[in-house]
């Protein structure tokens, strides 16, 4: 197994590159979008949980899910959406009204639909 970085963000069950991503996808959001884990009721950790989940549908690394990435996210949840659909999803998840998900809209909804339950990617 490889190393694990030793940041809140990290978790044993990943890869160093996994936690890297998590960790990286983390600080940006707190350095662009202003984003708290604690306003959410959320530990460095379980932010770090979120995170990774996040990063794992983020397939080009922008810091945030566009269309095709939101598809593929509802379809490993189990929901196929066609075009129509995944654009509504978009509509409803983009707080900011930018036409992405970005991980503080991703996590306002993960918190809101699981409760406290951590995602299990």
């Amino acid at each position: 197994m490889s190393p694990v970085l030793n940041l809140p963000t990290t978790s044993a069950n990943r890869s160093t590159l996994q936690n890297l991503s998590a960790y990286l996808t983390l600080a940006n959001a707190k350095e662009r979008l202003g984003f708290e884990p604690s306003s959410y009721g959320l530990s460095e950790a379980e932010a770090g949980e979120i995170a990774y989940v996040f990063s794992t549908y983020d397939l080009n690394d922008d810091y945030r899910l566009e269309l095709s990435e939101v598809k593929r996210l509802c379809s490993e949840l189990g929901k196929e959406l066609n075009d129509e659909e995944a654009r509504e999803a978009v509509r409803i998840l983009d707080t900011s009204k930018n036409g992405y998900v970005e991980l503080d809209e991703f996590v306002a909804w993960w918190t809101k639909t699981k409760g406290s339950a951590l995602p299990s990617a």
